[in-house]
């Protein structure tokens, strides 16, 4: 966990998808500490791992990705499918993460805030 939050600036935002049963806002380390506790209660060995990386503007990158594990209690490897997560990145650290079931629905999202953003497709 420590690694990760290397990575992370202090104050960052880590927007869950609204259709997971963890889904708000996590702010700053603790949130983050937090957000990955409910993972780490039921799952072990948990990977991700991106499709592609699209730049959206000066300070942002779209990570279609798969992620997955294994179940503590019942040892079972799964693969939860495919998602998106848009990063926002400032002074070399990731300051938001916002979540997505899918690519378009991100995409969608980058658009309505700024539509000159879609011409990377």
């Amino acid at each position: 966990m420590v690694a990760v939050l290397d990575f992370l600036a202090p104050e960052i935002e880590w927007k869950v998808r609204t259709d997971l049963p963890d889904a708000r806002l996590y702010r700053g380390h603790e949130g983050i500490r937090e957000l990955m506790s409910h993972f780490d209660e039921v799952m072990e060995d948990m990977w991700f791992q991106h499709q592609e990386l699209i730049a959206v503007g000066e300070e942002q990158v779209l990570a279609p990705l798969r992620w997955g594990g294994r179940g503590k209690g019942s040892g079972v490897d799964f693969d939860e499918g495919r998602e998106a997560w848009l990063f926002t990145v400032r002074a070399g650290r990731i300051t938001r993460v916002e979540e997505f079931a899918t690519k378009e629905q991100a995409l969608a999202a980058i658009a309505r805030q700024d539509p000159r953003q879609t011409s990377h497709r």
